[in-house]
């Protein structure tokens, strides 16, 4: 399992950074259940931990984590899934748990389901919550906004990240004191403030025994392209079709086939690179051999498959 997913928080305690919004969001829920925000954002950055801060609130409220209803609104964009999602608030759920539905990246949504669902927001069924998830809030009608309890989530303090980036080391069997100082640096250099991509930095190289093979990985990662790697990380390690689709969804929607292919294949040679024959130097041969074939007649429906075909293996 890959360390962000793996390090996901389940609760307030395991959050870093972002030390007023956790403890404001631990007082709500001293209060009245009748007093608790029916409706939440969460803005801020993508991989600051919006979404992850969604689900804490879906199960302080009583919902169970895999009952919360999850919507990616950059491809539900239209009215008709904020009025399919109304029709179903009015019934309860099988277990009698509340409901709970978090809207991600809801910016996304046209103005007209942003209308749908101020109404739902204006008056909620007692036990429905809605939370929403945007790196753009001001694209969100101002009523919208209004009618919701704001979080804006920011990027972690250095101090944090290395908190963050020790927790995992130790947890995962390493001496975080003994570390290389200078490879913590640079994942924090690159990750600028945001968990998520330090914990895909760190998983990309954790295992490397070199530094110097370590630190170069790391040099050749821009920003722009800590997305794509958690993408071949999920690959290489023979994460489920579900992850490893939701990943290539984001990705390829802002890419081009042939770039994001010479991206695989440029990962797993680094890999081969650095890695003597074990598993996972094998698991790279397979992917290299799986996607060798060009995709300039195909584009991306021919890639998509080579992601599926190789979770297969």
């Amino acid at each position: 399992m890959s360390l962000q997913i793996k390090y996901r928080p389940s609760d307030l305690t395991q959050v870093f950074g972002n030390k007023a919004i956790v403890e404001s969001i631990d007082s709500l829920f001293t209060r009245e259940k009748e007093e608790i925000p029916h409706a939440f954002l969460f803005f801020g950055p993508r991989g600051c931990g919006k979404t992850t801060l969604g689900r804490i609130v879906g199960t302080l409220v009583g919902c169970p984590l895999d009952e919360i209803f999850e919507y990616d609104m950059a491809t539900l964009r239209g009215i008709d899934t904020v009025r399919t999602m109304i029709d179903n608030c009015v019934f309860s759920s099988l277990s009698g748990n509340p409901k709970v539905y978090i809207l991600d990246e809801v910016h996304r949504q046209t103005k007209d389901a942003q209308s749908a669902l101020l109404k739902l927001l204006e008056d909620p069924p007692e036990n429905v919550y809605i939370i929403l998830c945007t790196t753009d809030p001001q694209k969100l009608l101002d009523t919208v906004v209004s009618r919701c309890h704001p979080y804006q989530v920011k990027q972690l303090k250095s101090s944090e990240m290395t908190e963050l980036i020790d927790t995992v080391l130790d947890a995962e069997g390493f001496e975080a004191a003994d570390y290389p100082s200078d490879i913590k640096r640079e994942i924090i250099r690159l990750a600028e403030g945001l968990p998520r991509n330090a914990l895909v930095l760190l998983d990309s190289i954790i295992s490397m025994t070199d530094a110097d093979s370590a630190l170069e990985s790391l040099s050749a990662v821009s920003l722009d392209e800590v997305n794509a790697k958690e993408l071949h990380n999920a690959l290489l390690k023979g994460e489920s079709w579900d992850t490893i689709r939701k990943l290539a969804k984001t990705i390829l929607s802002e890419n081009d086939a042939e770039k994001l292919r010479h991206s695989v294949l440029g990962y797993m040679q680094t890999v081969l690179y650095n890695t003597p024959k074990n598993k996972t130097s094998n698991r790279a041969s397979e992917i290299i051999d799986i996607f060798s074939e060009n995709t300039y007649d195909s584009g991306k429906p021919q890639l998509l498959n080579m992601f599926f075909v190789a979770c297969q293996k």
